[in-house]
This record gives C-alpha cells, sequence and structure tokens, in this order.
C-alpha cells in the first residue's frame, strides 16, 4: 500500500502520522520509491534506511532458470497473484493476451476481488486461455507449475509476490513502476 491509498483516503491517518511521525526513530522502507512516497504526505526529517531485498541469498540458492522450458511445443503457462481490483491491471493483460497468437500461452490469474465478473465477461467473451482461479491458501505449491509470472500493477507499494515467484525458478513480466525497477537496484 503506498502512502496516496493511506492517507488520501483516510485524512485521521495522516493527520495522526504527521503527529507521531516526530517520535519515531527511523523510517524503514523496501524501496528507495517507498520511503520517497512516504515523505511526500510526512515531514519526517529523522533517519530512513532502505532494505532492497530482505531474503537472504541461500534462499535462492537451489533456483534453476531452466531456458529450455520454452522451446517445446506446449503452451507457456502463466500466473497472477493479487486481488482483483483496479490497481493491479488486469484489465491491461487480458487485452495483452487477446492480441496474442492463439495456443502459446495460458494464464491463471489467482485472487479475488470486485473485477471478477468484468474481467470474466471479458475472457468469455474473447474466448481466452485465461482462467480465474479465486483466492488460494498454499501459494508455494502452486507457483511450481508455471514458467512466468505476470505483474501488471498500475503501482506498488513492495512486490513480495514477485520475490515468491523469483525463489520458484519463475521468470518475471512486470509492469515498469518505480518500486519494480527498485528491485533491480535501477
Amino acid at each position: 500500500m503506498l502512502s496516496k491509498d493511506a492517507f488520501e483516503k483516510n485524512r485521521l491517518s495522516l493527520w495522526m502520522e504527521k503527529l507521531t511521525a516526530n517520535r519515531q526513530d527511523d523510517v524503514i522502507g523496501v524501496s528507495q520509491y517507498v520511503i520517497d512516497d512516504y515523505l511526500k504526505f510526512v515531514p519526517y526529517k529523522g533517519k530512513t534506511h532502505l532494505l532492497y531485498n530482505f531474503i537472504p541469498a541461500y534462499f535462492y540458492r537451489n533456483v534453476q532458470f531452466d531456458n529450455n522450458q520454452f522451446n517445446n511445443k506446449s503452451p507457456i503457462r502463466c500466473v497472477a497473484v493479487g486481488s482483483l481490483k483496479d490497481v493491479k491491471n488486469y484489465q491491461y493483460i487480458l487485452e495483452a493476451f487477446a492480441k496474442l497468437p492463439g495456443g502459446g500461452f495460458e494464464l491463471d490469474i489467482i485472487g479475488e476481488g470486485q473485477l471478477r465478473n468484468s474481467l470474466q465477461q471479458f475472457i468469455t467473451q474473447h474466448q481466452l486461455p485465461i482462467r480465474l482461479l479465486g483466492s488460494k491458501n498454499a501459494i508455494q505449491e502452486i507457483l511450481p507449475d508455471y514458467q512466468l509470472f505476470i505483474q501488471a500493477s498500475k503501482y506498488e507499494g513492495f512486490g513480495f509476490a514477485i520475490a515468491e515467484a523469483v525463489a520458484f525458478g519463475l521468470f518475471p513480466v512486470l509492469s515498469d513502476i518505480p518500486v519494480h525497477q527498485g528491485n533491480n537496484n535501477k
């Protein structure tokens, strides 16, 4: 969640944050974008700390990207994970899939939300190879079944789902937003 989501919709939260921010020792962000976003709303003068990737390197030690997995004639299995709401930009993904040649890609979307019916209607109308799977609890058991992880969010605080997908060896296909650039140390 970005500051504008928290503070523009709830002025009391912003007032409380400004009131208590000076009492904080430090502000910690998971990307420079998150820290900058916070500082746009809260005039904090103390120390800030950046934790780009707090997942230890040994967690990825056994990850092996298999480039040969894309050389067979099976469709490339894609997955997207997140709430079905406008900020996640699923409509953009569906429109992109509608332009792809048939048979090359399949997409499963894991999540629930207010856009489910309109997304399903678009999928059905365009006969897309996309399934809305609803919410799933054991995502770690599902991710290894896929090859690509897609996230087209308009904005994000930090992409934990991206870190999980990469940890399972999926290639990420991401929107060009500041927080994703921060994950690449750019």
